[in-house]
Order: structure tokens, then sequence, then C-alpha cells
């Protein structure tokens, strides 16, 4: 009665071992689904731990969200670049708008204007380290030695000059 083999008679041709083949690849293909569909979950779970670390605010930038008046007040005032982030965050801390916060910070915010102006007008460099002028025909000696010429437009026409009057010179002495 339990017979492998399909009888002539009966409707089933298909012999067991197309039947397992079939079954192995229909798991097949459902396996590999199954991983690729694990593999997506993945990268999913992976962007969204991504995207929650990007929105977490950061102890260096601060967001801070302002209203369309405390924009008009900061476009309007003359708050240098490096202080606008003391003062929007000053403004956010303590809940007061820009306007107030740009009020309090107004004497720091002078005294480090005060600072940067004072630090781009010191010399750096002490007055006799200066660089001193040659002349054309330093240049020209130097040229000669070295067969080196300078790198600037100026020392090119220098040079250039004064191998110029040297010539004058040495033609007017004959």
């Amino acid at each position: 009665m339990f017979n492998d083999e399909p009888r002539e008679d009966s409707p089933v041709t298909e012999s067991q071992d197309e039947v397992v083949e079939e079954i192995t690849e229909t798991t097949e293909e459902q396996t590999n689904w199954e991983q690729e569909a694990k593999k997506w979950q993945a990268i999913a779970k992976r962007a969204e731990k991504t995207n929650a670390k990007r929105s977490e605010p950061t102890e260096d930038a601060v967001a801070v969200d302002i209203s369309t008046r405390d924009v008009l007040y900061i476009a309007k005032a003359d708050i240098p670049a490096e202080d606008l982030d003391d003062v929007l965050t000053y403004s956010k801390k303590m809940g007061v708008s820009v306007q107030e916060a740009h009020e309090f910070y107004k004497p720091i915010l002078k005294e480090r204007q005060e600072e940067r102006v004072t630090a781009s007008a010191t010399e750096t460099k002490s007055p006799r380290a200066g660089i001193r002028q040659q002349s054309g025909e330093d240049l020209l000696r130097k040229a000669e030695r070295t067969n080196a010429l300078p790198d600037t437009d100026e020392g090119l026409t220098a040079i250039f000059e004064a191998r110029r009057a040297r010539q004058f010179k040495n033609d007017h002495r004959k």
C-alpha cells in the first residue's frame, strides 16, 4: 500500500526526488530572503542609531531656537562672528531674548574687540629684524655669483635696471 513508486494510473506523475528537490529549492530561496531581510534590518538599526547620535546636541554646538525678531536683531547688531555663539548660548541657557543677552555681553564683547584690534596692530617682529631692502646692484651681484634670480617682479625689474645702468656706465667710459 505504501509504495515509494507512484502508480501509473495515478494523476501524480512526479517522482519523490523531484518533489524533494522542489521543496529544497523553495526552502533555500526562503532562507536567502530571510538572510537578506536580517541584513536590511541590521542596516536600518545602524541608521537609526546614527541619526539618534546626530540629533543629540553636543557640548560644542548648542542648538538654539530663536525667533524671527531675534534673527533680525542679530542681522542689525554688530556682533562679531567669533562671539555670536557665546551670545546665543547665554540667551538659551538664561531663557532671555538675544537682545537681552547681547546687552549683558556688550562690555565683554567690547573688551574682546579691543584685544583683537591691539593684536592685529601689534608688531610681531622687532624693528631691527626687518628685511633690508636690497638695491638693484646688490641683487645683480647676488644673481651673478649664485645664478639665482629673485622671485618677485620688483626684484627682476631692479636687476634689469641695475644691469642697464651698469652697461650705460661702461659705454660712456670708453
